[in-house]
């Protein structure tokens, strides 16, 4: 059962400016993403209780007082598409503030802190930083912040016969293509950025065929594999023939997709092998860098934005599968080695992107769901040696720390467990 979610947005606006906020990076849902003040409805309110309560938590201010605001008046309804694992309905309330006040989101309690950043900007100013890729924006958000002929509801669309494709940041188009990924996965993200499309995967020939409508007419000259586990090439050799475009992927990835698959699987189709420091497109024009992020894969390759001469954070990282929005991060098989994945996430913490984009998942804000996965391994790996310590076996290791996991999901754990005493052993900690 489709699962839906109902919100309302405070949207205060001051002359021709709005009061724009982000939500903090280390939030659960939408991370980083620009958004307005407001939340859920709870159970029994109306819109505008909920729009009052969420005015006072997150901003401190009585909407009530009409010296300082005009009544709320509704401006449109902005909804998620139906493939998001949880839709929410949220409804925008513009408030005229006919006075100047101070507004600091900073000095709100923690319990309703979420913002990290709150200020009065012009419409043209939000979408500028949303061009050059510094703001996180869901669609109906940049639509509204758009105008002219607002509807009364705004959510993603997209042409028949084509699959969805997002806009989260200036440039980098995010394409939903079903593809065969560990549960919960059931998508692999499909990034088109420059001229260059990122490990297309298509599960079967509809998907395929729904991919090639979606990405014909774009001007595209290469594309790009970040490792060579399947639901991140499938087809891809068939789309590359298709387009008459080369394939970029790292060595290791190409050995292994060919020792799988067979060495009729590139056939016809151009190989550029790829390394660490390579330029692989331009973006806002600045030069695409591949890094060599091993670890789930030891051919993995990771990209990002780097100005020739100039020192700076860069905007986002495109990570494959270092990390997951959906699920988790499975380090096995003998292309697996978890002290390279624990090193391959301590290198995008120390480049630290604005933005992270995931294979399976959206974007999310900052490097926190990095840290949080690095803190996690670094925890369980200190399990794993205390109960190996004790003379526990894998199995038991097993039952000790996942006690209430999917028992379709054990062979997975273990591999995990497998990885992380490797590590220790290699490490002379066991």
């Amino acid at each position: 059962m489709e699962r839906l979610l109902k919100a309302v947005s405070l949207v205060l606006q001051r002359d021709s400016k709005y009061f724009v906020v982000v939500r903090k990076n280390s939030l659960l849902q939408w991370p980083g993403y620009t958004s307005f003040p407001g939340g859920k409805i709870a159970s029994g309110e109306s819109d505008h209780e909920a729009l009052k309560r969420e005015a006072f938590e997150e901003l401190e201010i009585d909407l009530d007082d009409s010296c300082l605001f005009g009544p709320p008046q509704k401006v449109t309804c902005l909804l998620s598409p139906k493939f998001f694992p949880i839709r929410v309905e949220n409804t925008l309330y513009r408030v005229e503030v006919k006075k100047d006040i101070e507004l600091d989101v900073t000095k709100i309690s923690r319990e309703h802190n979420e913002h990290s950043e709150g200020k009065w900007m012009l419409p043209s100013e939000v979408l500028n930083e949303y061009h050059q890729g510094l703001r996180l924006m869901v669609y109906p958000m940049k639509r509204f912040f758009e105008g002219a002929d607002l509807p009364d509801t705004i959510t993603p669309t997209w042409a028949t016969g084509t699959l969805p494709t997002l806009e989260f940041l200036g440039g980098i188009f995010q394409i939903i293509v079903p593809s065969y990924s560990i549960p919960p996965a059931e998508h692999t993200n499909c990034f088109f950025l420059g001229d260059v499309l990122i490990d297309p995967s298509p599960k079967d020939r509809d998907s395929f065929d729904l991919l090639v409508n979606t990405v014909k007419d774009l001007p595209l000259k290469k594309i790009f594999i970040t490792h060579h586990h399947p639901d991140h090439h499938q087809h891809a050799p068939d789309l590359a023939r298709k387009l008459g475009i080369p394939i970029f992927i790292s060595q290791d990835s190409h050995s292994r997709a060919l020792s799988k698959k067979g060495d009729h699987y590139f056939e016809g189709v151009e190989i550029v092998l790829s390394k660490d420091g390579d330029i692989l497109t331009v973006w806002n024009d600045k030069d695409v860098i591949v890094m060599s992020t091993p670890g789930h894969d030891r051919g993995q390759l990771g990209l990002y934005p780097r100005q020739a001469g100039v020192a700076q954070t860069p905007e986002w990282f495109i990570v494959g599968d270092l990390i997951q929005g959906i699920g988790t991060v499975v380090i096995g098989g003998e292309e697996g080695n978890m002290k390279s994945y624990m090193t391959s996430l301590e290198k995008v913490m120390e480049l630290s992107p604005q933005f992270i984009f995931p294979s399976h998942g959206f974007p999310t804000g900052g490097i926190n769901r990095i840290k949080t996965v690095y803190n996690h391994r670094i925890m369980r790996e200190g399990q794993i040696k205390r109960l190996h310590d004790t003379g526990h076996d894998s199995d038991q290791i097993y039952d000790e720390i996942y006690p209430s996991l999917d028992r379709r999901l054990k062979v997975l754990a273990m591999e995990n467990i497998k990885k992380h005493l490797e590590k220790l052993k290699e490490e002379g900690k066991i």
